[in-house]
């Protein structure tokens, strides 16, 4: 399934088009899935099932594979998200920078936690 998942990622017909009528200003990007599920074990984090990369140097494969034993994302804890959320917004909006640099984050948000919760997806350029 990831792996057809990853073909359709790089399809996409916008950049096909864009590459052939400029092709020296192709993108190579790269595409890489991962399949997470609520950690049986660890209680408030998540597990890394499996992932997927179609083009990966043996490298980035050991990486991965020492990622998918040893990180696991934080579930989100609403409460304080948005506790944190409401200090680092003082004129309304989030100042990202202060946020990001809050050195408690990772213990109460991750990205797979937040579209976890949110069942929301997050658009990364």
């Amino acid at each position: 399934m990831l792996q057809s998942a990853s073909r359709a990622l790089k399809l996409n017909q916008a950049e096909n088009i864009r590459a052939s009528l400029l092709p020296s200003q192709r993108y190579y990007g790269a595409v890489s899935l991962w399949y997470l599920e609520p950690s049986n074990n660890l209680g408030n984090a998540f597990d890394i099932i499996s992932y997927y990369a179609p083009v990966m140097p043996s490298k980035v494969t050991a990486i991965f594979e020492k990622m998918r034993d040893d990180y696991h994302p934080v579930q989100m804890n609403e409460r304080e998200y948005y506790e944190a959320k409401r200090i680092f917004s003082p004129s309304g909006k989030l100042n990202r920078k202060q946020f990001l640099s809050h050195p408690g984050r990772r213990k109460f948000v991750s990205i797979a936690g937040f579209v976890y919760t949110k069942e929301h997806y997050i658009l990364s350029t």
